[in-house]
C-alpha cells in the first residue's frame, strides 16, 4: 500500500514542479510528508533517501506556512530526512528553522555552532531550549547571546558549561538578579565560581541571593562565608597598612574586655574600632551603622561579638541614644536573636560597606 502511494505521488512530482500551481505544490508536499510520517517506523535507508530527495526538490517551491508545518512535524522525528532537516534548520526565518533547531536530534554540534555564530538571537534562543546542549555549543551561544538568550540557556539544566562560559555568565550576572539566581541553582557550577558571582554582584543582586529560596540557602551561605572571609582578610591587610592600630596583636578576649570598657565609658570612636575588630567586619561598615543609628545591625554585631546584654546596651546607647522603654524592646529583640540569623547577617555585612535597615529586617 505504501509503495503504491509512493509511486503515485512521485509520479505526480515532475508534473507538479513544472506546471502545478502553488496550491497544488503545497498539497503534494503535505501528502508526501503525511506518507513519510505514517511509514517512518518501517522506513529503510532507501525509502528515507527517496523521501529526502522528493521533499528536498519541493521545499523551494512551496509557501512559508507549509514549511513551518513541515518543520514542526519533522522536529521530533529521529530518522527524519536529513538533507531536508538541515536545509530547513538553516533558514533565516526562525519560524521555519526554530522547531528543528530546538528539537531535532539529527543536527550535529558543528552545525549548531555555526547557527549560533551567524544567525539571529531568536535562533540562539531556539538552541538554548534544546534538551541537551554540549559545551562546544553552549560556548558559541554564550559568546553571542543577548540577555534573554543567556538567561534561557543558564536556566536549562541540560546545557553543559565550560569554565570559560561560566565566568562570562558571572560577569553578566553581577547586575542581573534573574541570571544570578539561575547560576546559583545550577548544581554543576563549582563553588569557586559561585563565590566569584557573589564577590562581583551588585548590592541588589547580592541581597537577592542572600534572601534566596530555602533549597539554595546552604550553598549560598557557604559561598557567602568564603567570600566574606576573603574580603575581610583583604580589607584587614589594607586597613592595617594604611593606619596604625594598638589592637593588632591583642588576644580576642582582651579585645572584648576593652570593647566593653570603652562602651561603658561612652567612647564612640574606640567602640566602633574595637567592635569592627572583634566581629571582623570592615570598620567602615560598622561606622556606617552607627551613623545611621541602625539598631538591628548594631544588635547583630553585639551578638556576634558575644556580648551580654549590659554591654550590648552600652554599645547601643552610644549609637542610638534610646530611652528606657525603647531599650526594653531592644532587649527583647536581642535575646531572641538566633545563631543562624546572626551568622547570615554577619556574612552579608562583611560584603557590604552600607547596609540598609530594610535589608537587615528581611534577613532577621
Amino acid at each position: 500500500m505504501v509503495a503504491t502511494c509512493e509511486s503515485s505521488l512521485i509520479g505526480e512530482l515532475d508534473s507538479v514542479l513544472r506546471n502545478g500551481s502553488t496550491e497544488r505544490r503545497n498539497e503534494v508536499l503535505r501528502r508526501v510528508t503525511d506518507l513519510f510520517l505514517s511509514s517512518k517506523d518501517s522506513c529503510d535507508e532507501d525509502h528515507l533517501a527517496l523521501f529526502d530527495d522528493v521533499m528536498s526538490r519541493m521545499i523551494d517551491k512551496v509557501e512559508r506556512h507549509v514549511l513551518i508545518r513541515l518543520s514542526l512535524q519533522l522536529a521530533p522525528v529521529g530518522n527524519a530526512p536529513e538533507n531536508v532537516v538541515y536545509r530547513l534548520a538553516d533558514s533565516d526565518d526562525v519560524a521555519v528553522a526554530g522547531p528543528l533547531i530546538e528539537r531535532s536530534s539529527i543536527l550535529a554540534d558543528g552545525f549548531l555552532v555555526e547557527i549560533a555564530k551567524t544567525k539571529s538571537q531568536e535562533h540562539l534562543a531556539a538552541i538554548a531550549g534544546r534538551t541537551k546542549i554540549s559545551e562546544q555549543v553552549t560556548d558559541a551561544v554564550i559568546e553571542r547571546g543577548d540577555r534573554t538568550v543567556t538567561r534561557k540557556i543558564v536556566a536549562n539544566q541540560g546545557a553543559r558549561f565550560s569554565n570559560r562560559s561560566l565566568y562570562t555568565v558571572v560577569e553578566r550576572a553581577k547586575d542581573d538578579e534573574q541570571l544570578a539566581v539561575s547560576v546559583a541553582y545550577r548544581p554543576d557550577v563549582p563553588n569557586k565560581i559561585i563565590q566569584e558571582l557573589i564577590r562581583k554582584a551588585t548590592d541588589v543582586v547580592r541581597e537577592r541571593l542572600v534572601s534566596a529560596h530555602p533549597e539554595m540557602r546552604e550553598r549560598i551561605d557557604r559561598a557567602l562565608s568564603a567570600t566574606a572571609d576573603q574580603i575581610a582578610a583583604s580589607e584587614e591587610v589594607s586597613s592595617e597598612v594604611s593606619r596604625k592600630s594598638i589592637y593588632v596583636d591583642a588576644d580576642m578576649s582582651v579585645l572584648k574586655r576593652r570593647l566593653c570598657e570603652q562602651a561603658k565609658l561612652g567612647q564612640k570612636t574606640e567602640t566602633i574600632d574595637l567592635l569592627a575588630k572583634v566581629t571582623q567586619v570592615p570598620v567602615a561598615s560598622v561606622r556606617n551603622l552607627f551613623r545611621q543609628k541602625t539598631e538591628d545591625g548594631i544588635l547583630i554585631l553585639c551578638k556576634a561579638a558575644g556580648l551580654g546584654w549590659p554591654d550590648a546596651k552600652n554599645v547601643l546607647a552610644i549609637a542610638t541614644n534610646k530611652g528606657e522603654a525603647e531599650v526594653k524592646k531592644s532587649f527583647e529583640k536581642y535575646i531572641t536573636l538566633t545563631s543562624d540569623a546572626t551568622q547570615r547577617v554577619m556574612r552579608f555585612m562583611k560584603l557590604r560597606r552600607t547596609v540598609k535597615k530594610d535589608e537587615l529586617q528581611k534577613m532577621m
